[in-house]
């Protein structure tokens, strides 16, 4: 019993540690990112100042408004959804995702910015930092 108590003390003084070094959270897949923003499509979009002047100004939810962009998105030929994902380590990051229309005549581009934040059961949207990109 002794030498456990040395070896510990020894273990303590050169500042070895005898638990598990912390892992870093695996970065969010592109579709855990899309999941998140369908997850927060109930969000009231009067409660996002910059989705006030959105191109789709019957949609009340942000379910109704992103169903509105698909809609647009499955008659156009050349269509581009783009999703880009900027970690900032364990905590989360930031998501941009845009839906946009490559027509020379009448191109668009709209979209979402949020940030996502890890939590012990998963990843979820922060909706205070949800913001309608290309509405205003």
């Amino acid at each position: 019993m002794s030498r456990l108590i040395v070896i510990l003390m020894l273990l303590s003084a050169t500042g070895c540690s005898l638990a598990q070094p912390k892992q870093s959270q695996p970065e969010p897949t592109q579709q855990q990112i899309i999941q998140l923003l369908l997850d927060a499509g109930q969000t009231d979009l009067s409660a996002i100042p910059s989705c006030e002047h959105a191109a789709y100004p019957q949609a009340r939810t942000l379910s109704e408004y992103m169903s509105h962009y698909l809609s647009i998105l499955a008659q156009e030929a050349r269509i581009k959804i783009t999703l880009d994902n900027q970690p900032n380590g364990d905590q989360g990051g930031e998501a941009n995702l845009l839906f946009s229309v490559d027509d020379p005549e009448a191109p668009w581009e709209y979209g979402f910015r949020f940030n996502y934040r890890h939590q012990p059961q998963g990843y979820s949207v922060d909706t205070t930092t949800l913001t309608c990109v290309g509405a205003g």
